[in-house]
């Protein structure tokens, strides 16, 4: 630590969104529903982390 000139960091590989497999299906119903409210997209697609499951 002492040879050091800079505080150590934390550092992890980034990891992918839950929702990264849902994007195509949620951006076609964006495209034809660009108001859709985010519930009812999750129903839609059936997102299983949704808050209505």
């Amino acid at each position: 630590m002492l040879a050091v000139d800079h505080p150590p960091k934390y550092k992890r590989p980034p990891r992918g969104s839950k929702g990264y497999s849902f994007e195509p299906r949620t951006r076609m119903l964006l495209a034809e529903f660009p108001t859709m409210k985010a519930t009812v997209i999750a129903e839609r697609i059936e997102f299983p982390h949704s808050i209505t499951t």
